[in-house]
């Protein structure tokens, strides 16, 4: 339930780190603003409940999505 988002972006771009579940549930958003280059986030999901999430980081021109599995 706790792992580390890593990512670099080119430029400089308003960005959104979102979880979801499978069902389109929010259980997570985080909003660091204006990034640009290499940036860390510890997400603590711990508390969930064991189910396949999705893992989203947008910026103003972009969606990476990521599946994952969180298992007690």
């Amino acid at each position: 339930g706790k792992f580390r988002v890593e990512f670099t972006v080119e430029g400089l771009k308003d960005v959104t780190i979102r979880v979801s579940s499978l069902l389109g549930q929010e259980i997570y958003e985080s909003k660091p603003g204006k990034v640009s280059g290499t940036y860390r986030e510890d997400i603590d999901l711990s508390n969930e409940a064991s189910a396949v999430y999705i893992l989203q980081i947008i910026t103003d021109d972009n969606v990476v999505s990521k599946r994952f599995t969180i298992r007690k």
